[in-house]
């Protein structure tokens, strides 16, 4: 199923990115549209709070945020955006999401892990 037919006829906001414009995005409209929120993996980290995490590992914790816990209206698809159309943007497993407005916030191409737990077990290794 397309995730445009979720959204009862109302415009649909695709938002592409979970770094820090593309998590501030989300959390800001969510509430003003029907927010897709594609990004392949389940957390946002503050960047700038990564140096002090890598140092002191139980402050990963605090700079380390599920999406969920902040981005509550809208639909999260924890995934990769393999291809973008005019009006839809196909994702890593096939599906199909149709949009009405698109954002790309891809940020830096770094690897990091999909999971918080994975990433939380990397500063407790001192792995960054």
């Amino acid at each position: 199923m397309a995730f445009d037919q979720l959204a009862g006829g109302e415009k649909v906001a695709v938002l592409i990115g979970g770094r820090v414009a593309g998590a501030f995005l989300p959390k800001s409209l969510q509430f003003h549209a029907n927010v897709v929120f594609i990004d392949p993996k389940e957390y946002f980290e503050i960047p700038r709070a990564s140096l002090r995490a890598m140092v002191e590992p139980s402050f990963a914790k605090r700079c380390v945020v599920n999406h969920n816990d902040y981005f509550r209206n809208g639909r999260i698809v924890i995934s990769y955006a393999v291809n973008i159309t005019d009006n839809s943007v196909f994702i890593a497993d096939g599906n199909q999401i149709t949009y009405d407005y698109l954002v790309v916030a891809l940020g830096h191409n770094a690897y990091v892990p999909k999971t918080m737990t994975e990433r939380l077990k990397q500063y407790e290794e001192g792995i960054s």
